[in-house]
């Protein structure tokens, strides 16, 4: 039950991301990293209907994290490309290539090694406070990183290093929701006095305007597989090292896990080069339409 509404929730966020990236790809460049990319978009009903399956997807996932590990939930959640990349064949009435299959294929039986070997499972055990925050900082400092070095980028690279900030946040987002289901379920009168639910609303409102801005700077085949690797990993990161997710530790086990994650990056590579992911969504325009044949 709890793998069905996971793969819901990837569903719904694949569709969110779609209709994002279409809506964002018309917006003036200069709003890029802008709150008021922000405001702009929320006068389309495209980008709304988009947002909304997101929250959607993102509500879903956090009743999931509320029940089992980030290290289960994350894997899963990289299904998304996998919606994407149906949507997009729908919208341009193409089919699937010989490539999109075994991208496909790895991604999926990537992910398959992984749960079924590596066998996450929750502990809810919280880390020590020095462990807690050098796991925060080092995925925050990855994705500030990302942000800082894609401004001196051409835009398509913006696009995918964004992306990367956003995917790692995203990582970070579900690590402090999983926190606030964990609080929610013990003492739901308390959940204020914490921290959490407000890292939770910050880092989704910067995880939101970092896709935004790589969905305007490129193709959401730029985009969309920089967020789908990032996420887990980070999630991964943060689910082992602050709540104690435990893996099996067997060595052809970790062999198993490892050859599972690289099998889902591959597989995401794989997908990233599908034509579908740019022919079916926007191209990004440029800040005047009399440049957009220059953009």
């Amino acid at each position: 039950m709890i793998i069905a509404l996971a793969l819901v929730a990837a569903v719904l966020l694949g569709i969110g991301f779609v209709l994002q990236q279409r809506a964002a790809s018309q917006m003036p460049i200069s709003d890029m990293l802008r709150p008021r990319l922000i405001i702009d978009l929320m006068h389309s009903p495209q980008w709304l209907c988009g947002i909304g399956s997101m929250v959607a997807g993102q509500l879903l996932s956090a009743f999931v994290l509320g029940r089992t590990s980030v290290s289960l939930v994350e894997p899963l959640l990289a299904a998304n490309l996998l919606v994407a990349l149906l949507l997009a064949a729908a919208i341009t009435r193409r089919p699937l290539r010989r490539s999109d299959w075994i991208g496909c294929l790895v991604l999926g039986g990537g992910l398959s090694a992984f749960i079924v070997v590596g066998r996450p499972t929750a502990v809810n055990a919280e880390a020590s406070a020095v462990r807690h925050w050098l796991v925060i900082a080092i995925i925050a400092g990855v994705a500030a990183a990302l942000v800082l070095t894609s401004r001196m980028r051409p835009l398509g690279e913006q696009a995918t290093m964004l992306a990367g900030a956003a995917g790692c946040l995203a990582g970070l987002q579900d690590g402090f929701t999983r926190n606030v289901m964990m609080t929610v379920q013990q003492d739901p009168g308390s959940v204020i006095r914490y921290w959490q639910p407000y890292a939770v609303v910050g880092v989704a409102l910067t995880v939101i305007l970092l896709e935004q801005s790589a969905f305007k700077a490129g193709t959401l085949r730029q985009a969309l597989p920089a967020v789908t690797v990032g996420e887990p990993l980070a999630g991964i990161a943060f689910g082992v090292v602050a709540f104690g997710d435990q893996l099996r530790t067997e060595p052809w086990a970790i062999a198993v896990e490892v050859l599972g994650l690289a099998g889902m990056v591959a597989g995401v590579y794989v997908l990233a080069t599908s034509d579908l992911l740019s022919h079916a969504v926007g191209e990004p325009t440029s800040e005047h339409p009399a440049a957009e044949g220059d953009s």
